[in-house]
C-alpha cells in the first residue's frame, strides 16, 4: 500500500511504502526508500503505521492552521502527539500554529485607524507564545541543530 501526502512545504512529497510485515517505508525527512539491493541513503527510516499516521494528522493540523481553523489544528496536532511524541515535526508545526494564531491581532481583518491603535494597541496572544515556546523547547531537548525551531523561537520573540 502507498500512501502519498505533501509536507511541511508544498515542495516536497511524503511517500510512504507498506511492508508485509506492518512495518513503513518512507521517503520522510528522516530516510529513503531502500533500493532493490537493499542498500539504503545515510538514514533509513522505517515507520510504524502508528508513527504514518502521527505524521497525517500533524500535515493535516498544518492546513487547517493555515486557513485559521486554530481548535481544530491543535486537536490533530495533540492526537499526533498521542500517537508518537517522538516526532519532532509535530512539535514544530504545532508551535507554528500557536504562533500564527498569537500573532493574528497584529494583522486585523479590516485596517485600523490611528485612534483605535492607540487607544487599543493590537497585542500578541502571550498564552499561546508560551504554549509556542514549550513545544519548541521540547523540539530542542530531541535535537538541539534542529533549524526550523531556532527560526519559530525568534519568530516567537
Amino acid at each position: 500500500v502507498l500512501h502519498v501526502m505533501p509536507a511541511f512545504s508544498r515542495k516536497v512529497i511524503i511517500a510512504a511504502l507498506e511492508t508485509t510485515d506492518g512495518t513503513v517505508s518512507s521517503d520522510y525527512v528522516n530516510g529513503v526508500f531502500t533500493d532493490a539491493r537493499g542498500r539504503t541513503d545515510r538514514s533509513k527510516a522505517v515507520m510504524t503505521e502508528v508513527e504514518l499516521k502521527a505524521l497525517y494528522l500533524t500535515h493535516i493540523g498544518s492546513r487547517l492552521a493555515e486557513n485559521g481553523s486554530y481548535t481544530e489544528a491543535h486537536t490533530h496536532f495533540e492526537e499526533a502527539l498521542d500517537l508518537n511524541r517522538k516526532e519532532i515535526l509535530v512539535y514544530a508545526n504545532q508551535a507554528n500554529a500557536y504562533i500564527t494564531e498569537a500573532l493574528e491581532p497584529l494583522h486585523p481583518k479590516s485596517p485600523l485607524s490611528l485612534e483605535e491603535c492607540l487607544q487599543d494597541p493590537p497585542v500578541p496572544n502571550q498564552d499561546l507564545l508560551g504554549q509556542a515556546n514549550a513545544a519548541l523547547e521540547t523540539a530542542l531537548e530531541m535535537n538541539p541543530d534542529y533549524a526550523p525551531a531556532h527560526y519559530l523561537m525568534g519568530k516567537a520573540l
